[in-house]
């Protein structure tokens, strides 16, 4: 942090199954939201920071409709 040009989201320990990313601004609107399968214990996901504007961001992961995981990144620009 911080973030410029992309991040990445590294889980350890998960479960698989389904998982949802979703990005919200400093407002709280929701600016992306992502969905992927998670086939392994390991998670990683690159996301591309070209289309958020600079600021203050709060990514929450969402695995199985259970996990939550949420993370707070600055984009620059």
């Amino acid at each position: 942090n911080p973030a410029k040009g992309s991040f990445n989201i590294s889980l350890i320990d998960v479960p698989p199954g389904k998982a949802s990313i979703r990005i919200c601004n400093s407002s709280g609107t929701e600016v992306m939201n992502l969905n992927t399968e998670i086939s392994d214990s390991e998670f990683s996901k690159e996301i591309s920071t070209s289309d958020l504007d600079k600021g203050f961001y709060l990514v929450q992961v969402m695995i199985n409709d259970f996990y939550l995981y949420i993370v707070k990144i600055i984009v620059i620009k």
